[in-house]
């Protein structure tokens, strides 16, 4: 996919993210299956999945592998503390004490427009 080769081509330079930040509805398939790919690249890297969706299912599918799920419209405090459990590998939904994520360490994958 675009989102995944753009991904892939910024993995190349060497940078290793500690955190992916990733839109679920992607043009050629799900942010979920991005996440898994990188992962298979990258190892156990913890994510954050952003999406309009509120099916259950979809919600429960991605908080099985892991993710951290966050609806849009974005509110900035929920992203940073996304971002912040997902890169102290808290528990989901409890908060740690940690600095937020810099733009530097995350990967972000989203569709154009």
């Amino acid at each position: 996919s675009t989102a995944c080769a753009a991904a892939q081509a910024v993995l190349a330079t060497g940078f290793v993210p500690e955190v992916l930040l990733v839109d679920h509805r992607l043009r050629e398939e799900h942010g979920t299956e991005v996440i898994e790919r990188l992962r298979q690249r990258l190892g156990p890297v913890p994510a954050v999945l952003v999406t309009g969706d509120t099916q259950p299912s979809l919600i429960q599918l991605a908080r099985a592998a892991g993710h951290r799920v966050i609806h849009k419209p974005v509110q900035g405090h929920l992203l940073t503390r996304a971002l912040r459990e997902a890169r102290a590998g808290a528990p989901l939904g409890r908060p740690p004490d940690d600095p937020p994520a810099t733009p530097s360490t995350t990967v972000a994958a989203t569709a154009p427009g």
